[in-house]
């Protein structure tokens, strides 16, 4: 049993199936060929008779909600376990009885565990997160799981599938965690967009103090589909931010995972309109809080939050600074990236069916409002976001004479991954933000005036698997 894409060459479109093919040999039969959208993700169930898997009904890349879907191998019916759930399925596992299905979803920026029953019925708590990233099922009614908080690297646990005797198993990072001094994380919710309650986590920096007032750091999540969870993060980690002595925002924006499917959609069409709102109002209810000096704010993000930055640059000037990675600056440009499918529902249409629609979301369009310093980083082996993305934006930002800096991974793709140059990377960013946010900076100290520096932190030099270039 496997699944592949089903679609015809020239792959204009992505439709994946399930298929099965005996291990001797033979013929290959496509199983779920009546579904138009995605089949991902076969498991057996113990007894070989019934395969758990994820569907979703919308062709054509549709950013279309995971149903826990059961096919009979003898039938060849497929029932879906979850279509009254409004929850993105994810991570399911059979129970050794075959009578219940684990799954993995994420609610309200947390990764939970729920069981259910495999004849079908409502989805049970078992674990509420922080972010559980993994379950495996045990033969004495219990789950092995690995779960991690914004502030807690991932442990393993025990607990039972009634969510009761949850059990520690490891401490790996105990030791290492406990010499770390790390802000409390709050979680907020503030209205944007619309009126809508939108949910943030706020990160303090160590030895928080209320009198006083502190830079903000927007951090901006990619996707848009995705989420800021309670989750660990190596790379983007929000306490690394915090810790120069900065409060980290992490709005989870219209568009964002994990609270429901209509969220998701609100963007569609307009991709940058509610998530750029949603920030705004997150930064002015933070100023309002009386701890941010509005003078030295920062916004900074990757991927589709690198297409946000590239948004707030010609959109408002109230940060000092922002930092772009792997930002999409031209959207007409992205149909050169490695994954087209879908992007009609994103823009509102194709270049040839509504241009206008295009163009009004796309970064470029409004260079002639830029000024904000800019830290652009963008790597050579990016297909998502072809690095020409960065390149221009680059090349626009010195035109016009704003300050801007260039940093470039020659053996990274859409994210750095290797620890030298992730350790380097934060260098980078950190150095930057420093640059304008540091003691005595500012919107209105820095500007063109401020000092160059060459890498960051002193103790991270450039190294050679990187390149950069300033003006």
């Amino acid at each position: 049993m496997f699944q592949a894409n089903a679609s015809p060459e020239p792959y204009a479109t992505v439709n994946a199936d399930l298929f099965s093919v005996s291990t001797a040999g033979g013929e290959v039969k496509d199983l779920t060929a009546s579904n138009a959208g995605d089949d991902t993700d076969p498991v057996f169930s113990p007894d070989g008779k019934t395969i758990a898997y994820g569907l979703r009904v919308r062709a054509e890349d549709w950013p279309d909600r995971v149903r826990l879907a059961v096919l009979d191998l003898t039938t060849g019916r497929t029932r879906v376990l979850t279509e009254a759930w409004t929850d993105s399925a994810g991570a399911w596992r059979w129970t050794p009885d075959g009578k219940r299905l684990l799954l993995r979803a994420e609610v309200r920026a947390r990764g939970n565990l729920y069981t259910i029953p495999a004849a079908g019925g409502t989805p049970q708590l078992v674990y509420r997160g922080g972010t559980v990233t993994a379950a495996e099922p045990t033969r004495d009614g219990r789950a092995v799981i690995a779960s991690s908080t914004i502030s807690r690297p991932p442990e393993l646990a025990v607990v039972g599938l009634d969510g009761n005797n949850i059990r520690t198993l490891t401490t790996t990072n105990e030791a290492r965690a406990a010499s770390w001094d790390l802000g409390e994380v709050r979680e907020v919710t503030f209205p944007g967009a619309g009126g809508d309650p939108v949910q943030m986590f706020v990160v303090c920096p160590p030895g928080f103090d209320a009198s006083k007032k502190y830079p903000l750091v927007q951090l901006v999540h990619g996707g848009p589909i995705g989420t800021f969870g309670d989750a660990f993060n190596f790379r983007w980690n929000a306490h690394a931010f915090a810790a120069p002595g900065y409060i980290v925002a992490m709005v989870n924006f219209h568009g964002s995972s994990s609270f429901g499917q209509p969220w998701v959609e609100s963007i569609l069409g307009a991709h940058a309109d509610k998530p750029f709102t949603d920030v705004m109002k997150a930064t002015d209810f933070l100023i309002s809080q009386g701890n941010v000096d509005a003078s030295r704010m920062a916004a900074a993000g990757g991927s589709y939050g690198g297409y946000l930055v590239d948004w707030i640059e010609g959109h408002t000037d109230r940060f000092a600074t922002l930092v772009s990675h792997a930002g999409v600056y031209d959207l007409l440009g992205q149909s050169a990236s490695d994954d087209t499918f879908g992007r009609q529902h994103s823009y509102g249409g194709y270049p040839w069916t509504n241009l206008e629609n295009v163009e009004r979301w796309s970064p470029n369009r409004y260079a002639k409002d830029f000024k904000t310093p800019m830290l652009v980083i963008h790597n050579e082996k990016d297909f998502r976001v072809p690095l020409t993305q960065g390149l221009e934006l680059y090349g626009v930002l010195t035109a016009k004479g704003i300050p801007a800096r260039l940093v470039s991974y020659p053996d990274e793709n859409h994210w750095v991954l290797k620890p030298q140059n992730s350790k380097h990377w934060y260098g980078e960013v950190l150095g930057w933000l420093e640059r304008y946010l540091g003691p005595g900076k500012g919107k209105r100290e820095a500007g063109n005036n401020a000092p160059k520096r060459t890498s960051g932190p002193s103790h991270l030099r450039l190294g050679p698997l990187s390149r950069v270039r300033e003006r």
